[in-house]
């Protein structure tokens, strides 16, 4: 199996790709990296030589996309990060189909998934957010460090030794989720030491939550369509409340654009 190890030149993702290094022979993969240059900071086009470099000398196969998150987020009204997030999954995509791979792994770890869970509750997100991020996906995303603290992986770094880059833009507090990082969590940390694991134990509870109520949502979809495809109203409004939210955005991501989909269209069709 080919696995492609998205890696920016960051401690996470440099230290992912170190140990999927060590660890690709024993499990019988085969490794290539994608790259995303996002078109937000000044240093990027040299954190990819950096990148490319390192895969060179691991003789890696190395992939780079380059997008235009502003222009986007201009174009389509979207917070930056919210456009690079589109662009690097659609890149990182585009990437592993290019070159064969079955998955692609990504260095998140548990404090960047307890920031993605308080993002979607202030966010007023519905269950599906409170999930947070998966350790696998049905399409073929997978991230193995999941598990892992933010110290545990610059730990890894230091005792082998691994060099990164260090993204100026991480200490600018305009952006929401260095908000969480560098105001929140530190404080929540201090008066509930064990927060972050926490949050992260809670997200995966959540997760096999949120997985019994969709397998129902989705017997009832079947149920409440009729053969052209139109919803019955009647058939939904039988529904228990947590099971017709769920019919009511399947329904809407079937004639709309899912990206743009909230809480607030599915409360209106209901």
């Amino acid at each position: 199996m080919k696995v492609l190890v998205a890696v920016s030149g960051g401690p996470d993702s440099m230290a992912l790709l170190h140990a999927m290094r060590v660890l690709a022979p024993r499990m019988g993969i085969a490794l290539c990296v994608g790259h995303v240059e996002h078109g937000i900071r000044p240093c990027s086009r040299s954190d990819a030589d950096f990148v490319q470099k390192r895969c060179a000398e691991a003789g890696i196969p190395f992939c780079r996309r380059s997008v235009d998150a502003p222009a986007l987020a201009a174009a389509e009204k979207l917070s930056l990060e919210d456009a690079a997030r589109r662009l690097r999954y659609e890149a990182l995509f585009s990437m592993a189909e290019e070159a064969g791979a079955a998955r692609i792994a990504l260095a998140h770890h548990m404090d960047d998934q307890a920031e993605t869970v308080l993002m979607h509750l202030f966010r007023g997100s519905a269950l599906g957010g409170l999930c947070g991020m998966r350790p696998f996906r049905e399409d073929g995303v997978i991230r193995p460090m999941l598990a892992l603290r933010r110290d545990e992986v610059l730990a890894y770094c230091r005792d082998n030794g691994i060099e990164y880059r260090t993204d100026e833009t991480n200490t600018d507090t305009r952006y929401a989720r260095n908000a969480l990082r560098l105001l929140v969590l530190p404080g929540v940390e201090d008066a509930f030491p064990g927060a972050v694991e926490s949050i992260a134990r809670t997200a995966s509870l959540v997760q096999d939550e949120e997985a019994f109520l969709q397998a129902h949502a989705k017997q009832a979809v079947k149920a409440c369509l009729d053969d052209s495809g139109a919803l019955d109203a009647a058939a939904v409004v039988r529904l228990p409340e947590a099971v017709a939210r769920r019919v009511a955005l399947a329904f809407l991501r079937r004639y709309g654009d899912a990206r743009r989909i909230d809480s607030g269209h599915v409360e209106a069709l209901l």
